[in-house]
């Protein structure tokens, strides 16, 4: 299987002049960063060869300029900007919550890079306001015998539930399960089924279908289901340690194991991992360019996969503020966000996504957000349905967990709400540019 995809990678050329500057390579430099939201550090456990890249094909800056923190690979001798790519890790969202305020942690990252064709320095740094702060570099050296060139393990099974084109020139979504026994391989690729169709069933997936790849893997759990850490007689030893109570949140679900992850997945082409997981239980998470997770066999498990691609695929915040959440002090309204999706809206005549603002609504936008707060959550989706401005693009107070002093693009959105049915245009578009980065197109 493995020689079948990477042989499906051969077969287009690439972005002008990347191959110049890259062989085609992927590597892998995975970490162990230790620390608290007052303190950190980084060392290299080690660099992996995985299969060919499959991600966006540029040379220099990042066109998206998407994410909390971002590697760039410098050319070791003049110090040019080879190419950069914005991330999220559960450590940076981990310090935003009370747990990370107390004693330090070591979480397992990784960043996953086109292989240069000479040696380079890379170099992570974080975003704060105005500014990007280095926080690490490292040489990295494709002639070195340090790195681990043995190949990518088969793990588990590989299956193309999809296969629209060269992987190069396509998204490629890897769902792997995590809570499905060996005897529940059929139960997992129904699931796999399904999950596809959720996905392309929605714009602008639905559009771009042409362009997205679709694979499985499934490596079998002793025992059905995921962990919950919020009732320890629930644990399971699963592959990839995925479990409910994330942050001490009930219906988050992350994994800290990602280098076992990392291991199963670098068999597979992939530009995005959505985890499905063998649950009835509703649950999900999403962070940006590392994996989202979704209850595969919830009744909302659509919306779930959607809503949680859209974190991470594509960086899109949550337009929400009625729910509980484990972030603190996340997008104080004096700081314009650097999301796509939400805004401080400090300036109106400046409005981020201003050129699709519908003509003559006013900014902020109207809405019965007084009714909206008061009203039990069974009767919201009514409110929202009967609003007036709804569909328009606007700037509409609440978003970014907070009901005052954020805004979002529409009255309802799939990043807003679970019977939303759509992502709002502003969302749309942006999800849209980003399966072009990966397609070309």
């Amino acid at each position: 299987m493995i020689g079948c995809l990477l042989a499906l990678l051969g077969v287009l050329g690439a972005a002008e002049g990347f191959d110049d500057r890259f062989t085609g390579g992927t590597l892998r430099v995975d970490l162990l960063h230790r620390g608290n939201a007052f303190s950190e550090s980084f060392t290299v456990s080690r660099v992996v060869e995985e299969v060919a890249w499959s991600g966006p094909r540029y040379l220099g800056e990042d066109p998206l300029d998407l994410g909390v923190a971002r590697f760039r690979l410098l050319d070791a001798r003049s110090g040019a900007l080879l190419y950069s790519r914005g991330y999220a890790s559960v450590f940076l969202e981990w310090i935003t919550t009370a747990q990370g305020k107390g004693a330090p942690r070591v979480f397992e990252e990784s960043v996953r890079l086109p292989e240069p064709r000479a040696p380079a320095q890379l170099v992570l740094e974080v975003r704060d306001p105005g500014e990007w702060r280095e926080v690490f570099r490292y040489a990295v050296d494709p002639g070195s015998e340090a790195i681990d060139r043995s190949g990518p393990r088969a793990v588990g099974r590989v299956r193309a539930v999809r296969r629209a084109g060269d992987p190069r020139q396509s998204l490629d979504v890897l769902l792997v399960g995590d809570g499905y026994r060996r005897s529940e391989g059929a139960r997992f690729d129904a699931d796999c089924a399904a999950a596809a169709e959720w996905l392309l069933g929605s714009e602008p997936f639905k559009g771009k279908a042409g362009v997205i790849n679709v694979w499985s893997l499934h490596a079998p759990s002793p025992r059905s289901g995921i962990s919950d850490h919020g009732a320890p007689s629930g644990l399971r030893d699963n592959p990839f340690g995925t479990h409910y109570n994330g942050f001490g949140l009930p219906r988050y679900v992350i994994t800290y194991e990602d280098r076992r992850l990392r291991e199963a997945t670098a068999q597979v082409p992939y530009d995005t991992i959505v985890i499905l997981l063998n649950e009835e239980r509703y649950g999900g998470g999403g962070i940006y360019n590392l994996w989202s997770t979704c209850a595969a066999r919830h009744e909302l498990a659509g919306y779930l996969l959607v809503h949680e691609l859209g974190h991470n695929l594509a960086a899109l915040a949550d337009e929400y503020y009625t729910s509980r959440v484990a972030y603190e002090n996340v997008n104080p309204p004096d700081i314009e966000p650097w999301e796509p999706n939400i805004t401080a809206l400090h300036d109106p005549d400046k409005l981020k996504w201003g050129d699709l603002a519908s003509p003559g609504l006013p900014l902020p936008s109207p809405w019965d957000q007084e009714q909206f707060d008061a009203a039990a959550r069974g009767d919201r989706a009514a409110i929202l349905a009967r609003q007036v401005h709804r569909g328009k693009v606007g700037a509409f107070e609440g978003g970014g967990y907070r009901a005052k002093g954020i805004y979002r693009p529409e009255v309802d959105c799939i990043m807003f709400s679970r019977g939303a049915g759509r992502f709002c245009a502003v969302c749309e578009r942006h999800l849209s540019r980003v399966i072009g980065s990966y397609s070309g197109n």
